[in-house]
C-alpha cells in the first residue's frame, strides 16, 4: 500500500491531476466496468479506486500524504477483511433456523 500512497500522492504533486488529458485518459479506462472487459479484472477494487479518481473531492483528499495513507489503510482494511474466511462455528444458537413439523423454517 505504500506504493499507493507514493504513486497517486506523485502524480497529484506533478500536477497531472489537473491536465484535462490526464483526466479524459483516466474517464476512458472505466470501460474496464463494461461486462466484455470486467471478466479480465484480477482486482475489482482498483474500479472503485477508478471511479473515485473522477471525483475532484477524491483527488484533493489524497493530495497530501495523510488522506493518502488513510485511503491506503482502507483499502487494505478492504482486502484483508474480503480475504478473511467466515467462521464455521455456530457462536449463536438463537440465529440458526430450525424445522418444524409442517416443513416451514422458524426462527
Amino acid at each position: 500500500m505504500i506504493i499507493f500512497q507514493y504513486h497517486f500522492v506523485g502524480l497529484i504533486q506533478q500536477g497531472y491531476f489537473q491536465e484535462s488529458e490526464f483526466r479524459r485518459y483516466l474517464r476512458y479506462l472505466l470501460y474496464w466496468k463494461e461486462p466484455e472487459y470486467v471478466k479480465f479484472i484480477m482486482f475489482p477494487d482498483c474500479l472503485i479506486l477508478l471511479e473515485l479518481l473522477q471525483e475532484d473531492e477524491f483527488v484533493e483528499m489524497i493530495r497530501n500524504e495523510e488522506g493518502a495513507r488513510n485511503v491506503a489503510s482502507q483499502i487494505m482494511l478492504n482486502w484483508q477483511y474480503k480475504r478473511t474466511p467466515p467462521s464455521t462455528s455456530n457462536q449463536n444458537d438463537d440465529n440458526v433456523e430450525e424445522e418444524e413439523e409442517g416443513g416451514e423454517l422458524i426462527n
